[in-house]
């Protein structure tokens, strides 16, 4: 899969940030808002375990923001060449910087 298809399967799932939610007789709720929940009971035979749903909500929030810094690294590496004009490094560089900034961000929240 490339980074194109990842960011396309991103964009046409229901936007994050995604949370689990232990409770009762559930295995947990996966969701991101109030409104809007997929419920895993436990009692269906549905064979998805805590750890994979926490793997699913943290996947839906931190895959945009991995594949921002991927491109961003990407792009830079690819303008590093010495043909390339010092102006489109720098962009590049830049938004490499921004999508790293995100990641510590996010990291903090």
């Amino acid at each position: 899969m490339t980074l194109a298809e990842l960011r396309a399967l991103c964009e046409r799932a229901t936007p994050g940030p995604w949370r689990v939610q232990y409770t009762g007789n559930f295995i947990g709720e996966l969701h991101h808002r109030p409104d809007l929940r997929v419920i895993v009971d436990h009692r269906e035979n549905f064979s998805c375990s805590g750890s994979d749903l926490d793997f699913i909500a943290a996947a839906r929030t931190w895959l945009p923001a991995l594949i921002e810094v991927a491109e961003a690294a990407k792009e830079t590496e690819r303008l590093a060449t010495p043909h390339h004009e010092w102006k489109l490094r720098a962009e590049a560089h830049g938004r490499l910087i921004a999508a790293l900034a995100r990641l510590d961000e996010m990291e903090r929240t």
